[in-house]
């Protein structure tokens, strides 16, 4: 089995974006998901480079500069769409595209409506995607912080109707609102795997959704420490579930 050959290239987060929000001992206000899609074939897993990318929340106060702009929905795009109006890299050249609010699929992101969460933005472009239900489907995201209850339970029925697709969950905090650990839970009861990111997961987002200009991956005072403190809890809430 192959994966699609067809010319896509990558919209990649900003090394400060990244950093701003996946840097485990701060506590941004956005959230941000990148998510990988693989068809499991027997003991293999045939990476869909078409589907790779990442999405970000709609914030509540667009009026505040640190929440300022549409959600960011950086999917893969195809050579030689339309990028909106004023875009810096509208010439379309060769190589990933660097203006960090560009896609060729980008719901919601200049229209109207209520806040909505990341996950809510994930899925529809999951449902946009009609993965064929005779293949087997794992789907891996690295989220900034881990769903919220309502977020969860929506994950949760996705999966209850998609037998054909996995999901694995590298989070870098967790997300302490009313309902979290119910959250957690209904996740893990619907057979998602769920975790907490560690220096492997953080340099594994910076190699392939990252525009690192070929820099190494560097962690951060506190990466660890603060990785087993949140991995401590996770812990702790999925052992009240075996109990």
């Amino acid at each position: 089995m192959e994966a699609s050959t067809a010319p896509w290239t990558s919209c990649l987060l900003d090394e400060n974006t990244f950093t701003e929000n996946f840097m485990n001992r701060l506590r941004p206000r956005k959230t941000y998901l990148c998510y990988k899609v693989e068809i499991l074939d027997g003991d293999a897993r045939v990476p869909l480079d078409e589907k790779k990318g990442f999405v970000r929340n709609k914030v509540t106060d667009p009026a505040c500069p640190q929440q300022a702009g549409p959600p960011y929905c950086g999917t893969l795009r195809v050579e030689g769409c339309q990028l909106h109006t004023g875009c810096p890299t509208s010439s379309l050249t060769p190589g990933p595209c660097r203006c960090y609010r560009c896609s060729a699929w980008n719901q919601g992101a200049n229209e109207p409506g209520m806040p909505r969460h990341a996950e809510c933005y994930f899925l529809d472009r999951i449902r946009s995607w009609n993965l064929d239900r005779g293949l087997h489907y794992r789907l891996t995201c690295f989220i900034s912080w881990t769903p919220c209850h309502s977020c969860a339970q929506e994950l949760a029925t996705f999966l209850g109707e998609n037998s054909h697709v996995s999901l694995h969950i590298f989070a870098s905090r967790i997300y302490r609102r009313p309902g979290y650990e119910a959250g957690i839970l209904t996740l893990r009861a619907a057979g998602a795997q769920i975790a907490i990111m560690t220096s492997k997961e953080f340099q594994h987002c910076w190699e392939n959704f990252v525009d690192h200009q070929e820099r190494p991956f560097r962690p951060w005072v506190g990466l660890e420490v603060e990785s087993q403190h949140q991995c401590n809890e996770l812990q702790a809430i999925l052992q009240t579930q075996a109990n």
